[in-house]
């Protein structure tokens, strides 16, 4: 108990200090115009407490450097309320190759707890653009906000709603942010290992949506979602979003006792998955996609549930077991053929 009450009063004042400074994230995203000509852009998610329209923002494409306008800024709600700041630009570039974009902003917010030193600590911004005669290419979108966070029972999720313009195919994973040099933050670590035993996080490969599974410990968390594009079976760019999560708030479903009875999910590698929930009474078993929606609901009066996952798309799910009195949430893998 002593623990947990130093643990609240120091998630206090790393929510407070997030009005100290800047930087909550950011994203660049280019556009194909004409020929080798492009537009690019600069979306930053800043402090609306401090200095958050900057004018102009200073990009460095493959060593040359482009001073960028502000061009909009949109107010966004949440938790931690954030400006929305976006610079356009115009580049030309010189011919068929692989381009990195890069940005390095100073200063992140005061208190992101799995970030050393946040406060000290730039956003670093990357993307990847790279010019074939596979014809042109424009960024993948994420189209909804950072701060658009919501729970699943016991599983925080943000979907960034990822699309393509081009229709190529994706995939997404998590990643260390950037700081100094748009260089890998040292001492960075996933919500998960930062906190206490018991919760864990993923991102679906699929659709980059993150999940967060009984997060423990309020307070302020930076992660990094990189969107690689592939036409073909080549790989044409990529981009990554650095996203603050704003914990104010945690599960309020029925909990997930530790003397809990265990619950095991495993599959025959043909489809068919069982659920061992080690609950000898009435059980509700709910499958969530990585959406959160519900996809499979099973009531089961013994411990061992056979499921088909035959007819699900690929891709990370929720496997949610109460009785009542128990609760437990494992992650189901379906992969394709």
């Amino acid at each position: 108990m002593k623990l947990r009450s130093i643990l609240l009063l120091v998630c206090i004042a790393s929510l407070k200090l997030a009005h100290a400074t800047h930087e909550m994230g950011g994203e660049l995203r280019f556009n194909h115009i004409s020929g080798y000509l492009y537009s690019i852009e600069i979306h930053l998610y800043v402090n609306p407490n401090s200095q958050a329209d900057r004018p102009n923002e200073e990009l460095n494409i493959d060593g040359v450097v482009d001073t960028v306008p502000l061009t909009d800024s949109i107010p966004l709600p949440g938790l931690c309320p954030t400006v929305h700041c976006i610079y356009t630009i115009q580049h030309v570039f010189p011919g068929p190759g692989t381009y990195t974009i890069t940005l390095e902003d100073p200063n992140r917010i005061a208190g992101i707890m799995n970030i050393p030193n946040s406060v000290n600590v730039p956003l670093g911004l990357r993307a990847t653009l790279i010019i074939t005669s596979l014809g042109a290419d424009n960024s993948p979108r994420f189209n909804a906000p950072p701060t658009d966070i919501g729970y699943t029972w016991s599983t925080l999720v943000h979907d960034p709603q990822i699309t393509d313009p081009d229709g190529d195919s994706l995939s997404c994973e998590l990643l260390t942010p950037l700081g100094y040099n748009v260089d890998p933050i040292p001492g960075y670590q996933l919500p998960d290992v930062l906190t206490a035993a018991g919760d864990f996080t993923w991102c679906d490969p699929h659709t980059g949506v993150f999940l967060w599974d009984h997060p423990n410990l309020m307070g302020l968390f930076t992660i990094a979602i990189r969107c690689t594009e592939w036409r073909g079976g080549v790989m044409i760019g990529e981009v990554t979003r650095d996203m603050l999560i704003c914990l104010g708030t945690l599960p309020t479903a029925i909990s997930e006792q530790e003397n809990a009875p265990a619950m095991r999910i495993l599959s025959d590698g043909t489809g068919m998955v069982e659920v061992i929930t080690n609950i000898h009474r009435d059980a509700t078993i709910e499958v969530f996609d990585a959406q959160g929606r519900s996809v499979r609901t099973i009531t089961t009066t013994g411990e061992r549930t056979v499921i088909d996952t035959r007819t699900f798309a690929e891709g990370v799910y929720i496997v949610h077991t109460a009785d009542g009195d128990w609760s437990r949430t494992g992650r189901l893998l379906v992969a394709g053929e």
